[in-house]
């Protein structure tokens, strides 16, 4: 029996990626993974999934067991997502919006 966890962090896009993105982006990325039933949240498997999806430098800050049931409440796009971490092994979403920090503006004069 699987469940699917969920991973929520950021990465590089690699060059040669499948993702749809330019290289050297950092994104933000939410990655479903079929785990064992009741098994510890895998930071490391998940790291590989991303990383074989295209990104670079993956560093995950969360991680949690999705509930089955909350399905219907989910965008389309999670709800493929999920179905993909059921059937393949693992889903991805990355968000179009740069995680690069923004450079700070000039200071100002007191």
């Amino acid at each position: 029996m699987h469940e699917i966890h969920l991973f929520l962090g950021e990465g590089t896009i690699g060059a040669g990626n499948s993702l749809g993105f330019e290289p050297g982006g950092r994104h933000r990325v939410m990655l479903f993974v079929r785990q064992p039933a009741g098994s510890d949240h895998d930071f490391a498997l998940a790291t590989k999934r991303a990383e074989e999806s295209g990104l670079l430098e993956v560093k995950f800050e969360q991680g949690g067991t999705f509930q089955p049931e909350s399905i219907a409440t989910l965008s389309p796009h999670l709800v493929a997502a999920y179905q993909r971490a059921l059937s393949a092994g693992t889903g991805i979403i990355v968000y179009a919006q740069s995680a690069d920090p923004k450079p700070a503006g000039p200071a100002g004069n007191a």
